[in-house]
């Protein structure tokens, strides 16, 4: 499992972090939007396909509440192999604390912070983040016997 930037799941969000989203998600305008992606993702500019899809789910309403942490024992499931990656500089997670989590019920699990990256840490580093999940898919790519 390749879980990238999983911001709320393995580690709670920072309370800042939701208030300013929902502070941005009040501004339904291009500069708006555009200000949101540059918190999240800093020194990237969102294109024009991308502006498009954000203003074309602008309608769509969430059903469900933001993500919560996984209860230790549903983490602790998880069978291994597991790569997370974050990006150091993330501001909707918390990188040092998914890290120290998933070291304590996850040991085998692999997890990578790149630093400098924010939430975008995909389109930030994509050859270190393809690279690093290539690689672990590749060490881990078992093809059950008869097939």
């Amino acid at each position: 499992m390749s879980l990238i930037e999983p911001n709320g799941v393995v580690a709670r969000t920072p309370w800042r972090a939701l208030l300013r989203l929902v502070r941005f998600g009040g501004d339904r305008t291009e500069e708006g939007w555009r200000a949101m992606s540059e918190w999240l993702t800093p020194g990237l500019t969102m294109t024009e396909v991308e502006l498009a899809n954000v203003r074309a789910g602008q309608g769509f309403r969430l059903a469900v509440r933001w993500a919560r942490p996984l209860k230790d024992a549903e983490l602790a499931s998880f069978a291994p192999p597991l790569l997370a990656i974050y990006g150091g500089a993330s501001v909707v997670s918390d990188p040092p604390a998914a890290q120290r989590r998933i070291a304590v019920l996850l040991p085998g699990a692999e997890v990578v912070v790149v630093p400098g990256a924010g939430h975008g840490v995909r389109a930030q580093a994509p050859a270190r983040v393809v690279d690093r999940v290539v690689g672990f898919l590749a060490r881990h790519d078992e093809v059950p016997h008869g097939r």
